[in-house]
């Protein structure tokens, strides 16, 4: 489903959806949160997930995990057969999208799992007055300054602007 849609400074289309962020450029689709993978052997999508995560494995973690690479993939019961090439969660950008702001080269980005901000092809958090704590719900882009909503508050990024005051004393 798709959630939010902008074009960038340099004529891309960003789309949010409920499955992350995708970027069309020139002739082609290109997804950020998701890497390819190859089932060596049937598997499930919650042992596919565990076996991801590792010693960072928690019951919450690797469900959650699972229902991404389930729901990215369509599948069925969960069920990955053998051969199967399918796309596995790797970062935020794969997660929810709730809206996308471009300010001159910058792209602000917010999910579900935090802010992101992409300048200049580089990719990172973005924290500005604890927005890690909060969830970012919308994002407006106004004369250089970037507005992000929560449910509890707004927060205004102000980059500088320039301005020369005169005082005449006597």
């Amino acid at each position: 489903e798709v959630t939010t849609l902008i074009v960038d400074s340099y004529d891309r289309v960003w789309v949010g959806t409920t499955l992350g962020a995708f970027r069309f450029s020139k002739d082609h689709w290109t997804s950020f949160g998701y890497e390819p993978y190859v089932a060596p052997e049937a598997t499930t999508a919650q042992a596919l997930a565990e076996a991801r995560l590792g010693s960072r494995s928690t019951p919450a973690r690797a469900q959650r995990l699972a229902e991404y690479i389930s729901d990215y993939n369509g599948l069925e019961n969960g069920q990955i057969p053998a051969g199967r090439k399918i796309y596995v969660y790797r970062n935020p950008a794969g997660a929810h999208v709730f809206d996308i702001a471009a300010e001159g080269e910058h792209l602000y980005i917010a999910t579900e799992v935090g802010q992101l901000e992409v300048a200049s092809g580089e990719w990172s958090r973005y924290y500005h007055r604890d927005l890690d704590r909060d969830q970012v719900r919308a994002i407006v882009s106004e004369g250089g300054d970037v507005w992000f909503v929560t449910d509890t508050r707004v927060v205004i990024y102000q980059r500088a602007h320039k301005e020369l005051s005169w005082i005449h004393v006597k």
